[in-house]
């Protein structure tokens, strides 16, 4: 059956409307039978947006009226059913997915921003030094406070500074504005980049995110000690110049830069704490080995694939699915929908819309048995498909050096991966074939802990 659409007049915020579609829709379980939503160009003020339909023997305006009843949404119903052709000299191209739709935004920064806010993969920010000119230009984007700061031509580890300074004056925000602020310091000119930026800031334990992806917080201001030398302590989270310059004055403080200058740089204390630390107006959380603690409470890999989000009632017949293979993802062909079943392996998949001039796609994980489509950070998904498919995996250890050593091709889950970042302070180091991640300051009792959440053999070096 041809798609059709409900027309729906409306006044107000195009970004609240689109929330309370996605509330209701999500919660009444009709994602399947209205899976999109389009709005008119230019929405502001007053103006139109349409409800996709889908299925056989449905009255669809029947069944928009009961939601809109329900939910008390905002809106007048056109009484008629249209089809595409009649609609698309009034609408944007692009169709918001409301299976999805918490993932979405519905005005970017960038105008192809239909990014996955789950795809934390990896991807290095810009080396070379920014211009004194460009970079000025940039901070007149930016309130006075930021603007004030600006360095003339700053090196990548002070713009990262910059950045987590600018994060915990501001404590809390939307994706979209720490984008923009990746974008000013020069650190990310497009989403991917900014999306590594965020994983690697939640690694080294500084912020965190929302559920859907779309907003962040800054983490309170803690000292982690590092589990093999219970005298070294590391800042996480929320912290000022100030603050400091107030812990140089009164502790022994090292600040170390991150590998290829990758993060805000590692602040170590050296000394004996036993309790909370206030100073001078700042209250600093004594949080102890929080790497092991973290590890200890971690559940093992099934059971945080049982916690992963699900997207239910996906409809796959309007999108292009590849597979990933091992190495990259492939057309596949064999993957299909039949009266509410999926058919096809358990793996990770990438699902593209077919439709021209819609880049959106995302990445997701499917588990057969259960009929479920899994969400969660690239790495993780992937190391999820490896494992189904019975892969042994595999670290090094160094007892004498406190070193473990992972294989790049099996990254970590970042939730496993933040315990290990956690214990030092530090991003994990490459090898110059890329190949390797090493890890420092892992204790015995760590990697033993984390190898056997996640199944992995370790090989003493």
């Amino acid at each position: 059956m041809a798609r059709q659409y409900v027309a729906v007049r409306t006044v107000g915020n195009p970004a609240y409307v689109l929330d309370r579609i996605r509330q209701a829709v999500q919660a009444e379980n009709w994602t399947r039978i209205i899976p999109a939503v389009k709005f008119e160009r230019r929405a502001r003020g007053e103006f139109y947006f349409f409800l996709a339909m889908e299925g056989q023997g449905i009255d669809f305006l029947d069944l928009v009226r009961t939601i809109f009843t329900q939910w008390n949404l905002p809106g007048n119903i056109i009484p008629a059913l249209l089809i595409p052709d009649e609609i698309k000299s009034m609408v944007n191209q692009t169709e918001l997915e409301t299976h999805s739709l918490n993932a979405l935004t519905y005005k970017s920064l960038w105008s192809s921003d239909f990014s996955d806010p789950f795809d934390l993969s990896d991807t290095f920010s810009y080396t070379e030094s920014t211009s004194d000119t460009s970079l000025r230009e940039r901070y007149d984007q930016l309130p006075h406070w930021l603007s004030a700061n600006a360095a003339s031509d700053t090196s990548l580890g002070e713009r990262y500074d910059q950045l987590l300074h600018w994060l915990s004056a501001n404590a809390e925000g939307t994706w979209q504005t720490f984008v923009r602020v990746c974008s000013v310091l020069a650190l990310a000119d497009d989403v991917k980049v900014a999306r590594s930026i965020f994983r690697r800031l939640t690694l080294l334990g500084h912020i965190e995110s929302s559920e859907n992806g779309q907003n962040w917080s800054i983490c309170p201001t803690a000292l982690v000690r590092c589990p093999t030398d219970q005298d070294v302590y590391i800042l996480t989270g929320q912290q000022t110049p100030m603050l400091i310059e107030y812990l140089k004055e009164h502790c022994d403080v090292e600040t170390l830069p991150q590998p290829n200058y990758q993060g805000p740089p590692c602040v170590r204390v050296n000394g004996t704490f036993t309790d909370d630390v206030s100073l001078k107006g700042f209250h600093l959380v004594h949080s102890g080995n929080i790497s092991v603690q973290l590890a200890q409470l971690l559940p093992d890999l099934e059971g945080w694939k049982g916690i992963l989000p699900v997207i239910d009632r996906l409809s796959t017949t309007s999108y292009n699915i590849e597979i990933w293979n091992g190495r990259k993802f492939i057309q596949c062909d064999k993957f299909y929908e039949r009266h509410g079943k999926y058919f096809g392996e358990s793996g990770m998949y990438r699902l593209a819309k077919k439709e021209e001039n819609n880049p959106y796609q995302i990445v997701l994980y499917f588990h057969e048995p259960n009929q479920r489509w899994l969400r969660g950070d690239w790495y993780g998904l992937r190391f999820l498909t490896y494992n189904s498919a019975g892969r042994k995996f595999e670290v090094k250890y160094d007892s004498s050096a406190n070193e473990l050593i992972i294989p790049v091709e099996e990254h970590w889950p970042l939730l496993y991966e933040r315990a290990l970042v956690l214990a030092s302070g530090m991003l994990p180091v490459r090898d110059k074939n890329f190949r390797w991640l090493k890890y420092t300051n892992i204790s015995n009792e760590l990697v033993q802990l984390l190898a056997e959440k996640l199944s992995i053999t370790i090989m003493e070096i």
